[in-house]
């Protein structure tokens, strides 16, 4: 995993993966990027035809002129899969880009028609834990 930024305090080695603030690296507008092994990803690895190989990640902190905290999350790589059709295996581009608003334990989620809320599509609410 590559930090860039200056100085940060995170992340650190726990149960087998990286553990860092999501609220801080937003606050001080850090980055983590790397590559996540295929094999890790238990609830992806169901569906793969083939489970070697990695996806490469690249996580941003970042706030707004109100002061709220996002983590700016993109994701590309490659995945095998099986046609359900011709039952052949075929590669799949994986390219995600994802604008998540952190909601810090005990306040208040945002409304629907606020940022982060349901109705907005340019960033999804997850609690910041």
């Amino acid at each position: 995993m590559e930090r860039i930024g200056a100085d940060l305090p995170f992340p650190v080695e726990a149960n087998g993966g990286p553990v860092f603030d999501p609220l801080a690296l937003a606050r001080l507008c850090g980055q983590l990027a790397g590559d996540l092994a295929l094999s890790r990803c238990s609830r992806l690895t169901e569906r793969l035809v083939d489970v070697a190989g990695e996806l490469q990640y690249r996580l941003r902190g970042a706030c707004d002129a109100e002061g709220r905290a996002f983590l700016l999350l993109r994701v590309s790589g490659q995945i095998r899969l099986l046609c359900q059709r011709c039952l052949q295996p075929f590669d799949w581009p994986v390219a995600i880009d994802s604008r998540l608003l952190l909601v810090p334990p005990g306040h208040a989620w945002p409304e629907d028609d606020d940022v982060g809320g349901l109705e907005d599509a340019s960033a999804d609410a997850i609690e910041a834990v």
